[in-house]
């Protein structure tokens, strides 16, 4: 994406669609990217779902519920990019991931890489995959800074060994933002006969149609985040030749029919999330559609990154254009606060800023430094940033 400013003040987001929104405004919220957050009606249209099944149980969980569910995973297809017949509906994205390890053929010695940025979750079940059949786990480096896509690409190309039987690859990377090069990466790891699997936990309505066009074999991405579905609604897509072998994490009465038909039916859950995933994809209308919002939390997204980078006196670990950005950015904090007695840890100024200064954001740390990580959505404005902006200098002013 490339970042095309215009004028704060052209903005028709922010205060002025706060009442859609069940958040406390007394606090700057800038992590949507951890959770999301459900529109007040898209979180009654689950409950109105809710009330019809239970309304007849036997009806809708015995009778109706794989053909609704059905019909609810090909509009999310549609909007993915992706082919309904081989789209199903998950929790989460972790989920996802979960569901195609276990069924990954791994020898001893056998390798699955990932990126050392890639989400804590996912490492965790690769270590737990891995450990079990005697594999191996390798962390390709994310080499930031970056001043562009090539030395990630380089980075994959070197990791790629004899013994490589998966790539798992971040669409976006969780602690650092970065939107990445998949379609390249997934080039780069076919020419070595290497399956990928794409985990797009951030990308639905962050990328256009970001379950197509990049040629992996599997892509699992949410919905609760960028899309603003009820909590528990992601979807897992493979491709044509990796349909019958993939499963959904809790395997029931269709195994063996089709992917439509075993992840339609998963056992006795609560599909709401599910059912209500195209209600929340409509819910977008209301802002002149999700490419509209799309494009004005990147020009946000890039303008308060930039203006970020100038209060904090520090350099990008992307590139300041905002091409490798799209609805979350993240940045070093300045070196004072890493070094100071007063902050113990990340998580001891992550709630300093909580709670004295109202500004939920997450700290983290990345290669020994420490970094903040801002999300945009349509309820934030330019005076959120300020906020965080003039508690870091308050907090820095007091320990100079």
């Amino acid at each position: 994406m490339e970042c095309s400013p215009k004028p704060i003040s052209e903005d028709p987001f922010g205060k002025s669609v706060r009442t859609d929104w069940p958040i406390d405004f007394g606090y700057a919220f800038l992590n949507h990217g951890s959770f999301g957050s459900v529109p007040v009606c898209v979180h009654e249209h689950a409950e109105a779902w809710r009330s019809t099944f239970e309304s007849r149980p036997i009806e809708w969980f015995g009778r109706k519920c794989p053909e609704v569910v059905r019909a609810a995973a090909v509009e999310v297809a549609e909007f993915l990019g992706s082919d309904s017949d081989t789209t199903g509906f998950v929790v989460n994205a972790t989920a996802g991931v979960n569901a195609v390890l276990r069924d990954i053929h791994l020898e001893s010695g056998d390798e699955v890489i990932v990126f050392d940025h890639g989400y804590g979750a996912v490492k965790q079940t690769i270590r737990h995959t891995v450990a079990s059949r005697e594999a191996v786990m390798v962390e390709v480096k994310v080499p930031i800074p970056l001043d562009g896509p090539q030395p990630i690409l380089d980075a994959i190309q070197a990791s790629i060994t004899p013994r490589t039987r998966l790539a798992v690859i971040d669409q976006i990377t969780s602690p650092s933002a970065i939107v990445m090069p998949v379609k390249d990466i997934v080039d780069s790891c076919r020419r070595h006969g290497v399956p990928v699997l794409v985990d797009g936990a951030h990308a639905p309505g962050m990328l256009e149609r970001p379950a197509a066009g990049h040629g992996a074999q599997w892509w699992t991405g949410n919905l609760h985040k960028w899309v603003c579905a009820p909590k528990g609604c992601a979807v897992l897509c493979a491709d044509a030749d990796h349909a019958g072998s993939t499963h959904p994490p809790v395997i029931s009465h269709g195994l063996g029919e089709s992917l439509a038909t075993e992840f339609d039916w998963q056992g006795t859950r609560d599909v709401a999330p599910w059912l209500t995933a195209p209600f929340a994809i409509s819910f977008w209308d209301r802002y002149g559609g999700i490419a509209k919002v799309r494009e004005r939390n990147h020009r946000l997204c890039c303008e308060v990154h930039r203006m970020l980078l100038g209060r904090f006196d520090v350099s990008p670990i992307t590139p300041r254009d905002g091409s490798m950005l799209g609805s979350m950015a993240t940045l070093p904090l300045p070196a004072f606060f890493e070094n100071s007695s007063a902050f113990a840890s990340t998580e001891v100024l992550l709630q300093i800023l909580a709670d004295r200064y109202k500004v939920e954001v997450p700290v983290l740390e990345l290669d020994g430094q420490w970094h903040i990580r801002i999300s945009v959505q349509v309820y934030n404005d330019w005076d959120d940033y300020l906020r965080l902006a003039d508690a870091i200098d308050e907090l820095r002013g007091e320990g100079s």
